[in-house]
């Protein structure tokens, strides 16, 4: 209470002009807390006809900000992508669990989100007409779809994703072969909805995070974390310095209009 009391009176404005020292100053995460709730106040007041115009637009400023910084999301590097699939340490990690094995594989080779993966169902892997390459009449896609009780982010979110000749080649049509002899509906029938998220990838999104953090994955200083998320922006990183067609690459990645990569 000494060390704040010669605080105590001023205004707000004056306060901002202060230099605090540390042990005074607010965790970022505080801070943007009661942005949230100051906001509201502001909100009501400006409803109300009271002057509050220019505090409640630094306010939002800031809550933008914060947002914004939350998003970021740094690209795998190739050197991440060889601590990640290090056979001896990921087969160990993925022993036993088809989900730990082959989400991150999907999520690479794709750019899909988490969710759209986990919550797959095996009539969601099927071929559809190819409008692109006449010698092959049909492609192996992956159906992004609402059905049932799955969900998509927007509209723009419901697409036909080609499945990669690198899954094909680790096994995968074997492994969705052996699902469907044994009657199961789901790709990863060992995932179950989260009650609360109402979401199937909770459990390997949290071991992934853990996952990183065994592998020895650094975050980027200036582009982010690197999370799951961090694949579909690896994915599309590579698409464009492979020179692949934008309108292409938003398709495949569910975006409409302008890109980003941050959704």
């Amino acid at each position: 209470r000494k060390q704040t009391r010669k605080y105590d009176g001023k205004t707000l404005r004056e306060l901002s002009e202060l230099e605090l020292p540390q042990i005074a100053r607010l965790s970022k995460q505080t801070l943007h807390n009661r942005a949230v709730k100051i906001a509201g106040f502001l909100n009501w007041a400006r409803d109300r006809g009271y002057p509050v115009a220019e505090g409640l637009e630094k306010v939002m400023a800031f809550k933008k900000e914060r947002r914004r910084a939350a998003e970021m999301r740094a690209v795998f590097t190739p050197d991440d992508l060889t601590k990640i699939f290090n056979p001896e340490m990921y087969l160990k990690e993925a022993k036993g669990q088809p989900a730990r094995f082959w989400v991150p594989l999907i999520g690479l080779c794709t750019g899909m989100r988490i969710e759209e993966i986990c919550q797959l169902e095996l009539d969601d892997i099927h071929t559809v007409p190819s409008r692109v390459y006449p010698e092959l009449p049909e492609v192996l896609c992956f159906d992004v779809n609402d059905e049932g009780e799955k969900h998509v982010k927007t509209d723009t979110s419901e697409r036909k994703v080609p499945m990669s000749p690198v899954l094909e080649d680790l096994g995968f049509l074997e492994y969705v072969a052996k699902l469907r002899k044994e009657k199961q509906t789901r790709l990863f029938p060992e995932l179950k909805k989260n009650d609360v998220s109402g979401k199937y990838s909770d459990t390997v999104s949290k071991w992934f995070n853990r996952y990183l953090d065994k592998a020895g994955i650094q975050d980027d200083p200036k582009q982010g974390k690197k999370v799951f998320h961090s694949f579909r922006h690896t994915f599309v990183t590579l698409c464009y310095d492979l020179h692949v067609n934008a309108r292409d690459i938003k398709h495949v990645v569910g975006h409409a209009g302008k890109f980003d990569i941050t959704s």
